[in-house]
């Protein structure tokens, strides 16, 4: 994840080679005119006029115009030859600048190319006794990561934010890819927001020297989105298995229960007749209303078990919720929960699919219900309140699930709709029941949003009229 050290291409690189040129150039010419030189003065003897006079001391006279035209064309010719050389160093010059050019576009195209991918490139080579060395990133480290290119210079630093429980799964990467020649695994990595993604790492050899050092090419990617899609299928895999079970289980429950109905009925009616005490007629009147109770259920039980893909249509806020409580009430009593709604008969119906607006707000009415625990229990309330905005130029229709629990801190609210995010200890939560709330509610082109009030938290649910 390291990127390259960037090209130089300044100015004073330029000149500094030009420095070098003429450098070059000076000692070209030096030598050339020290052999002119050389060459009158070995030419002397030669270059003397058939009338030469002897001087006084007896020695001949040089012809000294001769030996200057000598040297004048020592040094022509060392001037063409440093104008040669200059020419051929200008060419030198500009073909590697043509070639830092390329590369610096190449790799500018590369990064344009690479800024918003999530996928990081790289290459690197593994000692024989399994030491990564990185030889070349692409630089969206940021993208992928969530971490900024300067804190992923260090090797240690960027390994240490993969959870501990999938150190050894990264670890064994590269050993295998040495071994088979490729290798993909993934693991959990924490980015700098506390958040945690998926990452898929993915190497191949693609070379190997004679000391065992192997040569590897790699991609990294997020696939976070992957397993967030995967855990929804599961959950929604195991809802249908449950819808098929609740469908079977209250068909088989019909039958009996009415028959407790009708028996309950014949006992009021027989206990009238005889004068039975009215402690008895109170018993059998609870019979017949525990009955009723159950029959509801099972109906509600029969219409949570249907698929509810379909297309979207008016849904009635007051009896989705009416539902959400048939199946919810019973957790919400044992845990001292009291729900109080207060959605008027004028609510206009919203767009959306019945079951799934239900199961939205079952989710909503437990997860309140986890978060009064610790609150004494006659302050355990849960209020539900439909209302609509008329400042709102979409027309939208809200409706507002507010609890009286200690709220949400303000370093948790941004991440409660995250997948996998949960505040509940492990084992006791998969941390998507909010994702999914908010994935159901953008299906039917509303929204929910978190706030903590006052006295606890509140929900919002943003719904289109129908």
């Amino acid at each position: 994840m390291e990127p390259l050290a960037a090209i130089d291409q300044t100015g004073d690189g330029r000149a500094g080679r030009n420095k070098r040129g003429f450098a070059v150039a000076a000692a070209v010419l030096g030598f050339v005119t020290c052999v002119a030189v050389a060459g009158g003065v070995w030419l002397r003897p030669r270059l003397l006029v058939a009338g030469e006079a002897a001087g006084p001391d007896g020695m001949r006279v040089v012809d000294l115009p001769s030996l200057v035209v000598a040297m004048c064309a020592g040094v022509v010719a060392a001037g063409v030859i440093v104008l040669g050389l200059r020419r051929r160093d200008r060419k030198v010059i500009a073909a590697l600048d043509a070639r830092l050019r390329a590369e610096a576009a190449a790799r500018a195209a590369l990064d344009r190319l690479t800024q918003g991918s999530p996928a990081l490139l790289y290459l690197g080579r593994v000692d024989p006794d399994g030491t990564y060395h990185r030889l070349f990133a692409t630089r969206n480290a940021e993208t992928v990561t969530g971490w900024p290119e300067s804190t992923m210079e260090n090797p240690d630093l960027v390994w240490s934010h993969v959870l501990p429980a999938d150190a050894d799964i990264r670890n064994t990467n590269f050993s295998r890819a040495m071994r088979l020649g490729h290798s993909t695994v993934e693991f959990r990595y924490r980015r700098p927001d506390d958040s945690v993604i998926w990452l898929r790492n993915e190497v191949v050899c693609i070379g190997r020297d004679e000391t065992g050092t192997v040569e590897v090419a790699g991609v990294v990617t997020n696939v976070t989105r992957e397993h967030e899609l995967a855990a929804m299928a599961d959950i929604q895999s195991r809802m249908a298995t449950l819808g098929e079970l609740a469908t079977g289980l209250a068909h088989e429950l019909t039958q009996p229960v009415t028959v407790i109905g009708m028996a309950a009925e014949m006992a009021m009616e027989m206990a009238r007749n005889i004068g039975a005490p009215e402690a008895l007629r109170r018993q059998i009147s609870s019979v017949q209303t525990q009955s009723a109770r159950a029959s509801e259920i099972i109906s509600h039980l029969r219409l949570y078990g249907h698929a509810d893909g379909g297309r979207l249509g008016p849904v009635d806020l007051r009896r989705a919720m009416e539902g959400a409580m048939t199946l919810a009430v019973t957790p919400l009593n044992r845990a001292g929960v009291t729900v109080r709604v207060e959605i008027p008969d004028t609510m206009p119906a919203v767009r959306a699919r019945s079951v799934q607006v239900e199961q939205v707000l079952i989710n909503l009415l437990l997860n309140a219900r986890d978060a009064m625990v610790g609150q004494p229990a006659d302050d355990r309330l849960v209020l539900a309140r439909g209302f609509t905005d008329e400042d709102d130029l979409a027309g939208a229709v809200f409706l507002e699930i507010r609890d009286s629990g200690p709220g949400v801190d303000p370093e948790t609210l941004p991440r409660l709709f995250d997948s996998f995010f949960t505040t509940k200890a492990p084992g006791e939560g998969t941390g998507l029941g909010l994702s999914i709330s908010r994935t159901l509610m953008q299906g039917f082109g509303g929204d929910i949003t978190a706030a903590s009030g006052e006295d606890g938290a509140v929900f919002t649910l943003r719904f289109q009229r129908a």
